[in-house]
């Protein structure tokens, strides 16, 4: 009883402030006096591919091959000078859609063929080549909350561990994934990007327990976002070093937690993860 309504409350509470701190968000986008256009890169659609490799794990399976992960994103991005200073800020949102390969199954270990695709926002603060304009090299957050995947399996290992994969086969799993990378803008048309991501399957979605383990991530996370706009206002030459590690850490951090319990802190079972080092290229038109 107690648990059930601490999950009820949890949700309550999430869907009470949820759209408050988006409009805020948006506010303090469109309205912070600290921020000025850059006209050059404001709101223009973007192509990003990319490349990587997967380590897959789940509790209890021993010997899951790495899969070769295609990526594709689209979406619209917009460059902010801060304040008069080198320092830039950048949005993205858009749609991703994301391919694990894998390779052929060898006897006693599992492969896992993977589309997965969902939306993703990124955040970045970055230092400018030159004062008002979108070159230069930025610090990213991204955050994919709302990811599906649609996961094959391939080998075999002993019944256990074949019982505990086929739960996320056969249908479209709930999920979520974060990313910390560094982005070189080299021209007001291409960047580059290397980074490391880490996304998390559910064998099923449990809302009540997703929703109360999401809302202790969300105060974490807006926490950080609070002494970034504190920093910004005093030192903004750190704002880009600070935003990436606090976010970053945040997301990473509950990533680490829910590695074993997918909605931690409530006991639930363990996510599928997919942790993933790779690099990219975007064409901004």
């Amino acid at each position: 009883m107690n648990n059930t309504l601490l999950m009820l409350t949890a949700c309550m509470t999430l869907a009470i402030c949820s759209p408050m701190l988006q409009a805020q968000d948006t506010a303090d986008v469109e309205n912070d006096d600290m921020i000025q256009d850059v006209v050059k890169s404001f709101k223009h659609p973007f192509m990003q591919v990319s490349i990587g490799n997967a380590m897959i794990a789940l509790d209890g399976v021993p010997s899951i091959e790495n899969d070769l992960t295609y990526g594709i994103d689209l979406g619209f991005t917009r460059t902010r000078q801060v304040m008069n200073s080198s320092v830039n800020y950048q949005y993205n949102k858009g749609l991703y859609l994301k391919y694990h390969m894998a390779p052929n199954p060898v006897p006693g270990s599992y492969t896992s063929d993977v589309w997965r695709f969902g939306t993703q926002s990124t955040e970045s603060y970055g230092y400018s080549f030159s004062s008002g304009e979108p070159e230069g090299i930025y610090f990213d957050f991204s955050n994919a909350p709302l990811s599906w995947y649609s996961i094959v399996n391939k080998g075999s290992v002993d019944s256990l561990s074949n019982a505990r994969m086929a739960r996320f086969q056969d249908a479209l799993r709930f999920g979520e994934a974060s990313l910390a990378s560094i982005t070189l803008r080299a021209s007001n048309n291409i960047s580059f990007n290397a980074g490391f991501e880490w996304a998390q399957a559910y064998e099923r979605h449990m809302f009540w327990y997703w929703a109360g383990s999401q809302l202790l991530e969300g105060i974490g996370d807006k926490l950080a976002e609070f002494f970034v706009g504190a920093i910004k206002k005093n030192s903004p030459s750190a704002v880009p070093i600070m935003h990436f590690i606090l976010r970053n850490g945040i997301a990473f951090g509950f990533k680490a937690l829910r590695q074993h319990q997918m909605n931690w802190p409530f006991t639930t079972a363990a996510p599928l993860n997919f942790t993933t080092y790779r690099i990219g290229t975007t064409i901004i038109f």
